[in-house]
């Protein structure tokens, strides 16, 4: 069960992140050259190979973008299905 939890948290900021990064028009490579920012690393996240993402990966990123961590985990949030959150409480 812990795994399943796991694999929809890693999906839910895998989708969230790539949509915050393509609304910048860069492409990955583009925008992890930009910001200093591994390639591998992001590409891991973003493609959800990786279910076990690095805080600092996703640090460099939310603040390449500007954007707050509760404001981007409010968002994770909004991405995860309605059961996770319930039985997580």
């Amino acid at each position: 069960m812990q795994d399943n939890y796991q694999k929809e948290l890693a999906f839910a900021i895998s989708k969230v992140l790539k949509r915050l990064r393509k609304q910048t028009g860069k492409s990955l490579t583009l925008f992890c050259y930009e910001y200093s920012i591994p390639t591998s690393s992001l590409n891991d996240i973003e493609t959800c190979k990786s279910q076990n993402p690095k805080i600092h990966t996703i640090y460099l990123v939310l603040k390449a973008l500007g954007i707050s961590g509760p404001k981007f985990f409010e968002m994770v949030e909004k991405e995860l299905p309605q059961y996770f959150m319930e039985e997580n409480d």
